[in-house]
């Protein structure tokens, strides 16, 4: 019945605890080394182990949005403006061309590490001690990778091997002095020291180097681009690396070519308007001219001094009219201008204006406006013979002509509301049989020389 008894349990565990204490005890060398060895691979981690920052930046998106009028009623500010949105100015930051526009800029496709000691490797973005300089021309061209290893002596003698991605060797030198040429199928590469450089001392490092396009893809793995906030109009570039130089200029080029690119197109939309302008101009200067001397001359012939103190009375009866006649002819003179600017094979990939009385085309010109910006942004990257540019040069072509059609029937319209009002004007003006046949010619003349001056004053408005 001994063991049954609570005093021998509580005995016999306090028996087997104190026996536990005791192997724990005399194995204390073990635990000693354990924690030793554990302390010294977390120091060799943080040894080797480089921080890591991110470095972020924030990018506000804006729309331009500009208003203009004529006579209240007519707008061409925005013709060849297009809308941004965040998820297309999203596309713009992940493009490869962007991401090429960086790497050539900063040199993204050549990278030194430096070997420090046995265990330690430090990746020199700026501060190598040897530069690397390719053969002219190759970064464009090559799709591989080369890797270089380099050694020097404390006398300054130098080896390299190079080889390409599949680790085969494709250059070699030894015991040369810098600066060293080390001849290779792709060209001569010629590495330089630096100011960093250290005589008297051993330096043992690696360079890797490829061309634009593969740096670009592997610039973009490492760079992240998203939306934070789904109500707000910002996209934050970030990117992770343990060289914080390096990281600030990769995120400061991105965004310094994005706002390059903002602005190459925004100069590139006012050149096409400033042309489409001038080029309207010069026209409608040379016609209000011409209308300036027929009144001039028609003055002169008819002996007339001042029309409009002669006819206010009657003018101002039928001033309401008049001003709808003017603008119903201003309106037929703007969807002609745009008509011929749509015929000439010259403005083939150009921005179409969106003019007064093209209601019904208005989605399909900004539809068409939308290819044309994506069409030039395409062309930029694109290369002779790319098939989706020759399917955009073909949609732009088939849309194009759709837009043809439907200013071909909004002008017919707006000459048949213009007809209208011309059948009212006669109406009222056989009202007026006590104004002179040569009054009744002089307004005309002059309500002609109205509409082109309207138009010139509205183009010489809008280019300013």
């Amino acid at each position: 019945m001994k063991p049954d008894n609570p005093v021998y349990k509580k005995r016999d565990n306090r028996i087997e605890i104190a026996d536990l204490i005791s192997l724990y005890r005399s194995k204390w060398p073990a635990f000693l080394i354990s924690i030793a060895a554990c302390l010294a691979l977390a120091v060799l981690y943080i040894y080797i182990k480089a921080p890591v920052y991110e470095i972020q930046a924030n990018i506000l998106i804006t729309d331009d949005d500009k208003t203009s009028d004529l006579m209240r009623s007519i707008s061409m500010a925005d013709m060849f403006v297009n809308n941004t949105s965040v998820d297309e100015e999203m596309s713009i930051l992940n493009s490869h061309s962007l991401f090429r526009n960086v790497t050539e800029k900063l040199g993204c496709n050549i990278t030194y590490t430096v070997k420090n000691n046995l265990i330690k490797r430090t990746t020199k973005y700026s501060g190598s001690p040897v530069k690397l300089t390719p053969p002219a021309g190759i970064a464009d061209t090559l799709r591989s990778s080369l890797k270089f290893k380099l050694r020097a002596d404390k006398e300054g003698l130098v080896s390299v091997t190079a080889r390409n991605s599949r680790n085969k060797v494709v250059g070699e030198v030894k015991d040369k002095r810098f600066p060293v040429t080390l001849p290779t199928p792709y060209g001569d590469f010629i590495l330089s020291t630096t100011d960093k450089y250290e005589k008297d001392r051993s330096l043992s490092m690696q360079i890797g180097f490829c061309g634009y396009d593969l740096a670009a893809e592997r610039l973009q793995k490492e760079v992240m681009c998203y939306i934070p906030n789904k109500k707000a109009d910002v996209i934050t570039v970030a990117l992770n690396s343990t060289d914080i130089n390096y990281a600030k200029s990769v995120v400061n080029a991105i965004v310094d070519q994005y706002n390059a690119r903002g602005i190459e197109e925004n100069q590139r939309k006012a050149q096409q308007t400033a042309d489409f302008i001038d080029k309207r101009l010069v026209d409608i200067s040379k016609e209000l001219n011409d209308a300036e001397s027929d009144i001039e001359q028609y003055k002169q012939s008819h002996d007339i001094v001042d029309v409009e103190v002669e006819t206010k009375y009657l003018l101002t009866r039928k001033g309401t009219l008049e001003e709808s006649l003017i603008a119903a002819e201003t309106e037929v003179g703007v969807l002609e201008l745009t008509r011929d600017f749509i015929a000439d094979p010259a403005n083939r990939f150009n921005l179409i204006p969106t003019p007064l009385g093209a209601e019904a085309a208005a989605e399909a010109i900004e539809a068409y406006n939308s290819l044309i910006l994506e069409r030039i942004r395409l062309e930029k990257s694109a290369k002779p013979g790319n098939k989706v540019l020759t399917a955009l040069n073909e949609q732009i072509d088939a849309m194009r002509s759709n837009v043809a059609t439907t200013l071909e029937r909004s002008i017919a319209s707006a000459r048949v509301t213009l007809n209208e009002l011309r059948g009212k004007s006669g109406d009222s003006q056989s009202r007026l049989g006590d104004i002179p046949a040569r009054e009744r010619e002089f307004v005309n003349i002059k309500r002609r020389q109205a509409v082109k001056e309207n138009l010139y004053l509205f183009l010489l408005k809008e280019r300013e």
